[in-house]
Parts: structure tokens; C-alpha cells; sequence
């Protein structure tokens, strides 16, 4: 218990109210600083089924709870978060089911959610029911604990509450099971010995837990009402937290056969732990205008684990991905740990690209082509790019085909014509193994064992190879990226072109030698086919003002750290936004969206201050959408200046760093329609200058020079659509 004076009188008393009476209850006080412990010495303090032990500090829940287990006498220990509540039959069912079975933990199938803070014990209303993703009721066997912790992949691990569990008190003596000193997350690593020692873990399909969430509990802090100081303190924690989960799964290693036996289980045990750990890891990002304060406190929090004078701060907030780089750099600075865990990662991946090579063999060479199925994937793994608006020409056309979509999240939007299957996952390996056509933009990864008789059209999902790639930069890329895509380009059957330049680019870029269709891109005919309705729809989902002008600001990837990024891309977006609305006499309203590679780490907080007139379109599903609105554009090197400028829409390119960007530029890129500022004051005079007549001449002279194919603007679609008629009625 830890200021849960609100609470605990409802959480004790759904436990007092149980069918079954034979228990004894032990409260634990973790050195509450509200009335806490006055509330249970009024209520409880007089009935024999109930110990209170207060902590003469705060020592966090894995202390408490152990404490809780040393003090139980009884055969078998139930744990219960203190704001949450139990049905009334929950300890008759958990221990008939134990006793019956001979297990050494019952485990709940199920729990109940609520998010009202004043439900009562009792109240079934407002409530959700969860399921924990753990296989079918009965005792699970050493494969099904292995499939236990696939399901438990990602950002949830609902297995390791374990306040679903009923054990054998025996069982945790004679493991010497206790929990991690962890202020969060403890249940996550003890979860991990559990099922490595359990030899008898049992799963039934009640529910009877109610888990509440509210903020301000450790699980769900409330940012709101949170203090810098109580923060600060936090990362402190956080960092603490993390070195002594390390500590407590190194320690504990040697005495996991399981683990021991299983290189795979036992890296993905470590992988899904510390994802776990960072889930509830304040976000240090919120603190980059509290460096020196910060620092002192994480370097404080190292001194016991490397010892004075830790370099490991200074290092934390200059990288897109802070977590990332927390943990990397936590390996470097402990040669203990880099040694535990140095291959962690390598070793994980390799041994899933292997299940995964035998899953598609066996698939491949047990089941055969479905002639009328065809599976997309985009490189975001969403509904977007060239692949969707193929499969859209498709389902328009009412084509009696069977679609099936990859996925990276299931819940994106998909039309519900077409399946939807998870990258990665077993289903993925047998509609790929069983398509007649299949799409994409970009590699697949691991690398597609296309059939004799499959069709593979790579759209790519870039236009005029402004930067250079793949074979243009062949001596600046590893070799095995190097040698996966010239094999998967000895796959493909088909390859598009918007233009000459392209036709003639792709085999020389691609080391492709097959046929290539002079279609234009698919993902541009929204560009030159739509209503003004959907327009203003798209304008209206952003909250854009229909009367205002449009300006998108697109910069490109970069490698390196966050300094170096903002140092050449952050613009003065509110001195730009003045100079663009007195040039075109107009309110602006100024889209930003970045690359996906930046928009997963957070970085366009650092980038500029929110306002009514910016707006961060980073995640926003389909960019073709965006360029349709957008009315200019202000990028770099990013290949969206070519579908801009196949709109004859403004282009300013700001290249600041162009002598020192790591990928390098092809010629075409220089001979684009559009002047190169190389600083923000060139950038601003490049607006006051402009010039509509001049420029919209320099561009059609542009395109007709690389040969754009003008004939099939809004139809790119339907010509590849044409193309898979003809695959799969010719039964090839």
C-alpha cells in the first residue's frame, strides 16, 4: 500500500467478503505519506484475519511484496494491488482449482478494467474485460510456455500480472522466487522465473480481478499534476529501476534451465523485459531545458553501479531515440553487463530469420498458389503508397480477386475488402508462400522465395532517384544489403516508370533487367483525379481553414544525432510563416511532417513551439493526401519535390548541409526547376522573389526534358491493374 487511503477500505473488504473464509490477509505499508495507515488501523486493526507491517520507508512494491511473502503462513499466497479490487468468488475458485490439479500456480485467464476512480467493490458497470493472450486453459507444457511469451510480444505483457495468479507457497520458498527491489515493473521480471521454474503452471478461463486505472498510480502517472522535482526524482528511479533489473535476471540466469537450454527464449526473455522497463520510463525528452539538474541526478544514480565521474549523461539527449541510446550506452560504460548482453539483439534476430526460413519452406513446399490472391505491403506497413492505390483501382473495378493486406499494426485502417495479416507472423509466411501477384515498394524483409509460377511488381516508393541509391551508392552500402537486393531484383517480374529519365534509370539503379511498365506512379493519380469535396475533406480532418494557403515543409532522413539535424533543418517557422502570408497576402497555415524513421523518436518537439498556424503532420497516414492540399513545398533532398513538381506546384529547396549530406545527389537533382538556398536568409528571399509565370515555364520545360508521361496523369492505376488481369487470367 502506498497513499491509497481512497481505496484500500474497498480493496480489504472485496477480500473479507469471499465465499471462501479460510485466509489470512497481510497489509503491507510502504511508508505512506497520506492517511494510509490510519485508515486501515481504524477499519482492520480489530479483526484476527488481518496484519498490518508498515516499511519505516519507501522501498517500492517488489520490496513489499516480498516482505508479504516471509510473513505468510498459510499454503498458498494471492496478491492484491491495493487501489484494485476481487469478485467474491475468486479464492474458492483459485484454490479448488489448485488443490484439485496439484498446481503450483493457478493463473487467470481474465480481468476486469475500469477507468472510473469512485467504482465501488461490487459495481460491474463501466467495465471492459481483458484477456491476457496466454494459449487455451489447461497446464502448460514447455512449447506452450514458449508461445505464452510470443503472444506477450510488443508493448504488453498482461501474462506477468501477477495479481492474476494464485501460488503455492512452497513452490516460491523452494525457488527462492522474490521479487526484484523495483518502485515499477517488478512483476515483469518475477513473471519471467515463474514460468522458468513452474513445472505444473495451470491456466483457467474465469475472470475475477478488477484492475483499476487511474491516474497518478505508478502504472499510470498523471503528467499534470506532477512536479519538476517529483520528475527529476523519477528519472532517478527510472535509472535505478533499470540497473537493478539487470542485476536481478543476471543473477538469476544461472538458475533458469529454460533459459539455459533455449538461446532463443532466453534473448527474447531479456528483449521483452526491458521494452517492459522503458514502457513506464519518464520521457526524458520533456527535460531538455533542465540539462544540468537532470544530469546531476543521473549521475548520482550511476555512482553505485560505474563508480564516480559517470560519462553516461552528457551522452542522453543528443540522439533521436533517447531510450536507445540510454540503454546502448549503458552497455558500453559496464563491461559486465556488454558482456551478458552484447549480442542480445544479433542473437535474437537470427534466430527468428531462421524460424522464419523453415516456417516459409514448409509452406512453400506444402501448399500451393491461390490463382486469384494478391498480397500488398508498403514499407510503412500501413495502408498507403503505390500498393494501395493499385489495390484501390481493384476493389473500384469490383475485381473478384482475394486481397490481403501486411500489416505492422492490426489495427490500421484497411478497407474491409481486404484481409489483414501481421508482418512477421506465421500468416504472413503462408499468404505470401500462396499469392498469385504480389506488390510491394519496397525489399521484403527477410527476403520473399518467390515460386515459379508467382508474380512480383515492385512499385518502389520513391520518383526521379533525386539522392543517390542502391547501385548509385553501391560503395557506401554493406555488402549483404548489397547482395540481398540484387537477388531480390532477380525476382521481380515488373518494375513502373513516370517518365523516360526513370524508364532508363531503373536498370541501371536497380541491377534489374526485366520488364518495366510506362505507367506513371499509382500514388499520384489522387493527385490529378479528385473532387474538391474530398479537398475540403482532407482540409477539415486537419483542422486547416479553407481559405488559407497551404505550404508543406518536408525535410528528408539524415543520419547522425539531433543536434546535427535541427542544426540544418530548424527554421524560424514563425519569421517564415509572417514573410510567406505579407508575399501572398493570406493567412498560412504551415504543414511539417517528417521522416518516419524521425517521427518514431519524437523529434519534432525539438523542432519548433505548437501553434494554431503549424501543424505536425508526420504520422498522417498517406501523404499523397497531404501533397494534394498542400499548395508549395519547402524540402531538401526528399523525393516528394518530385511529386510536387509534377503538379507544377512551387518548390524552395532549402539544402543547408548539401556539401556533407551522407547520401549523396544525382545530377537530375541540379537540373530541377527550382533555386538551392543553402541558408535560412537565401531561403527567405527565394519566397520574396518569386515569380508563378516564370516558374510554372521552368517546370513544364523540366518534365518535358526527362520525359514525364503527361498520358497517363490519373490512370497509372488502371494500367497496372491491366497487367494483373492478364497475370492471372493467363494462369501463368
Amino acid at each position: 500500500m502506498y497513499n491509497v487511503e481512497k481505496y484500500i477500505v474497498p480493496c480489504v473488504q472485496s477480500v473479507l467478503n469471499q465465499t471462501m473464509q479460510d485466509f489470512e490477509i497481510i497489509l503491507i505499508d510502504d511508508n505512506s505519506t497520506d492517511h494510509t495507515i490510519e485508515v486501515c488501523n481504524n477499519f482492520f486493526s480489530n479483526n484476527d484475519k488481518i496484519k498490518i507491517i508498515r516499511h519505516n520507508e519507501n522501498k517500492g512494491v517488489g520490496v513489499s511484496r516480498n516482505a508479504g511473502i516471509d510473513a505468510a503462513k498459510g499454503k498458498f499466497v494471492y496478491f492484491l494491488d491495493s487501489d484494485d479490487f476481487i469478485l467474491p468468488n475468486a479464492l474458492e475458485i483459485l484454490y479448488k482449482a489448485a488443490v484439485e490439479n496439484d498446481a503450483e500456480i493457478v493463473h487467470s485467464s481474465y480481468w476486469y478494467e475500469i477507468q472510473n476512480e469512485d467504482l465501488q467493490a461490487g459495481r460491474m458497470d463501466k467495465v471492459k474485460i481483458c484477456h491476457d493472450k496466454v494459449p487455451q486453459p489447461g497446464f502448460l507444457s514447455d512449447d506452450l510456455v514458449q508461445n505464452l511469451i510470443k503472444q506477450a510480444e510488443g508493448n504488453n505483457c498482461p501474462a506477468g500480472m501477477v495479481v492474476l495468479n494464485l501460488y503455492e507457497r512452497d513452490f516460491l520458498n523452494k525457488n527462492k522466487l522474490k521479487f526484484a527491489p523495483m518502485y515499477a515493473m517488478e512483476d515483469v521480471a518475477f513473471h519471467f522465473l515463474q514460468v522458468a521454474f513452474a513445472k505444473r503452471y495451470l491456466k483457467i478461463p474465469q475472470a475475477f480481478y478488477i484492475y483499476r486505472r487511474r491516474p497518478g498510480s505508478t502504472t499510470c502517472p498523471d503528467p499534470k499534476n506532477s512536479k519538476p522535482q517529483e520528475e527529476i526524482n523519477k528519472i532517478v528511479k527510472d535509472i535505478q529501476t533499470y540497473i537493478i533489473a539487470v542485476n536481478y535476471l543476471n543473477s538469476n540466469m544461472k538458475r533458469l534451465p529454460i533459459l539455459l537450454e533455449n538461446k532463443m527464449l532466453r534473448e527474447y526473455f531479456l528483449k521483452l523485459f526491458f521494452n517492459n522497463i522503458h514502457r513506464f520510463s519518464t520521457n526524458y525528452e520533456n527535460f531538455k531545458d533542465k540539462f544540468a539538474v537532470i544530469d546531476t541526478a543521473m549521475e548520482r544514480a550511476f555512482e553505485p553501479f560505474f563508480g564516480e565521474n559517470t560519462n553516461f549523461v552528457k551522452f542522453l539527449f543528443h540522439d533521436f531515440n533517447v531510450e536507445s541510446l540510454q540503454k546502448n550506452k549503458l552497455f558500453e560504460e559496464n563491461q559486465e553487463l556488454k558482456k551478458i548482453l552484447s549480442n542480445m539483439n544479433q542473437i535474437f534476430e537470427n534466430e527468428k530469420i531462421k524460424i522464419f526460413e523453415d516456417t516459409r519452406k514448409i509452406f512453400n513446399e506444402h501448399f500451393s498458389v491461390e490463382p486469384q490472391k494478391i498480397v500488398f505491403y508498403s514499407f510503412s506497413g500501413g495502408y498507403s503508397c503505390n500498393p494501395k492505390y493499385i489495390a484501390k483501382e481493384i476493389l473500384r473495378q469490383k475485381l473478384p480477386y482475394d486481397l490481403v493486406w501486411i500489416v505492422k499494426d492490426v489495427n490500421d485502417n484497411v478497407p474491409n475488402e481486404i484481409r489483414k495479416v501481421k508482418y512477421e507472423s506465421n500468416d504472413m509466411i503462408y499468404e505470401l508462400a500462396t499469392a498469385k501477384v504480389i506488390i510491394t515498394n519496397t525489399k521484403l524483409d527477410p527476403p520473399l522465395i518467390k515460386k515459379s509460377d508467382q508474380y512480383l511488381i515492385m512499385t518502389w516508393h520513391g520518383s526521379l532517384d533525386l539522392k543517390r541509391v542502391e547501385a548509385d551508392a553501391e560503395n557506401s552500402l554493406p555488402p549483404d544489403y548489397v547482395k540481398a537486393s540484387k537477388n531480390n531484383s532477380k525476382m521481380i517480374d515488373l518494375m513502373l516508370a513516370d517518365s523516360r529519365f526513370q524508364f532508363n534509370k531503373i536498370p541501371q539503379v536497380y541491377w534489374y533487367d526485366g520488364e518495366i511498365l510506362k505507367s506513371g506512379l499509382p500514388r499520384n493519380d489522387i493527385l490529378f483525379d479528385h473532387s474538391e469535396k474530398f479537398v475540403k475533406e482532407i482540409k477539415n480532418s486537419l483542422k486547416i481553414p479553407l481559405k488559407n494557403k497551404v505550404i508543406m515543409y518536408a525535410p528528408t532522413f539524415r543520419s547522425g544525432n539531433l543536434e546535427n539535424f535541427l542544426n540544418v533543418c530548424k527554421i524560424d517557422f514563425n519569421h517564415l510563416i509572417e514573410v510567406l502570408e505579407r508575399k501572398f497576402n493570406t493567412e498560412v497555415t504551415l504543414l511539417i511532417r517528417l521522416h518516419p524513421h524521425l517521427s518514431r523518436q519524437g523529434v519534432s518537439k525539438f523542432l519548433y513551439e505548437p501553434s494554431e498556424k503549424i501543424i505536425d503532420v508526420t504520422t498522417y497516414i498517406d501523404p499523397q493526401e497531404l501533397w494534394l492540399v498542400s499548395d508549395m513545398l519547402i524540402s531538401d533532398y526528399s523525393s516528394v519535390i518530385a511529386d510536387f513538381t509534377i503538379q507544377r506546384k512551387p518548390v524552395f529547396i532549402y539544402a543547408k548541409d548539401l556539401d556533407t549530406y551522407d547520401r549523396g545527389m544525382n545530377d537530375v537533382y541540379f537540373k530541377l526547376p527550382f533555386k538551392i538556398t543553402r541558408t535560412e536568409e537565401d531561403l527567405i528571399k527565394s519566397i520574396e522573389n518569386f515569380d508563378d509565370t516564370e516558374l510554372k515555364e521552368q517546370i513544364d520545360k523540366f518534365l518535358t526534358e526527362i520525359g514525364f508521361y503527361d498520358q497517363n496523369l490519373g490512370h497509372s492505376s488502371e494500367k497496372v491493374v491491366d497487367v494483373i488481369k492478364n497475370v492471372i487470367d493467363s494462369k501463368k
